[in-house]
């Protein structure tokens, strides 16, 4: 079903800050500059080696964003963990036949026609916030 670990999401107070700190210590480069998702409530960066994504900085846009809440419970950290699979709908299938809970997709149904991603809630995963990703998909153009 996984075929590789895409990357990691870190939510940051600052993403500024963040990113600048990334890119200082550990010689990563901006990938895709800061972009605002007004849908989910928050603006990203994709930081990486020149050649592929390795961590997504996120920060809230708003005190009501879900990403304002897990700082308010949790601080700053991962936020989710995104694993490729080679055949998304199949996933989805597997994840709920051993207990999972997927996330925006009612149940006994699978994600529609070029759906890239889906969620899987942390209350399956121990805690842990995991995102599906159809192989070939990412979060630049033409993949990760």
């Amino acid at each position: 079903m996984i075929t590789s670990l895409s990357f990691a999401c870190i939510a940051v107070r600052d993403l500024q800050q963040a990113t600048e700190q990334y890119c200082r210590l550990f010689g990563m480069e901006v990938m895709q500059p800061p972009n605002d998702s007004t849908r989910f409530g928050f603006r990203n960066t994709f930081l990486g080696n020149g050649q592929h994504v390795l961590i997504e900085l996120i920060e809230p846009l708003g005190p009501d964003s879900p990403i304002a809440k897990f700082l308010d419970t949790r601080g700053e950290g991962v936020y989710l963990i995104t694993f490729e699979v080679d055949d998304l709908p199949q996933a989805v299938k597997d994840v709920r036949a051993g207990g999972g809970r997927i996330t925006g997709i009612p149940e006994g149904q699978v994600p529609r026609p070029n759906t890239d991603m889906v969620w899987v809630h942390p209350k399956s995963t121990h805690g842990v916030f995991i995102e599906l990703l159809q192989k070939g998909f990412g979060p630049l153009p033409g993949g990760a």
